[in-house]
């Protein structure tokens, strides 16, 4: 997969939050078509970041890698609803913590998932039920 490729992916799956329409939203890379997707993501950061935009991958497993695309100023604040408050503390989340933080744990909730995963069947299938903080983040 090429630069131009990638701003194809985003563009598609990621206008609304390119656009300041959403605060974030999570998409998948295959690794295979894509290795050098870390790098890639290097290149664009600084611009992104002039325009309130930041990626960060949530998890590079065996076979993809699982890019959060968001507006940091946005998520904060959408996190403050208290509809969001009541997801995050049902999973377990420090409601008094950085954007940062949170996001950390995020990275934690979704390694420790597919680790698991990953004993038991050679491509980890999506669990029935995923955890609410997946559905605040995306």
């Amino acid at each position: 997969m090429t630069c131009e490729k990638f701003e194809s992916v985003m563009g598609y799956h990621c206008s609304p939050v390119l656009m300041g329409m959403k605060p974030a939203n999570l998409v998948s890379f295959s690794k295979e078509k894509m290795p050098e997707l870390p790098e890639i993501i290097s290149d664009y950061e600084e611009s992104l970041e002039r325009e309130g935009i930041r990626m960060e991958i949530i998890c590079g497993c065996r076979k993809h890698y699982l890019l959060l695309v968001y507006r940091p100023d946005m998520l904060q604040e959408y996190l403050k609803q208290d509809e969001a408050r009541k997801l995050l503390l049902q999973d377990g989340y420090n409601i008094d913590s950085s954007l940062d933080e949170m996001i950390a744990r995020l990275k934690e909730s979704f390694r420790t998932m597919m680790c698991s995963f990953s004993v038991l069947t050679p491509s980890p299938p999506l669990p029935s039920s995923l955890p609410l903080s997946y559905l605040i983040f995306t």
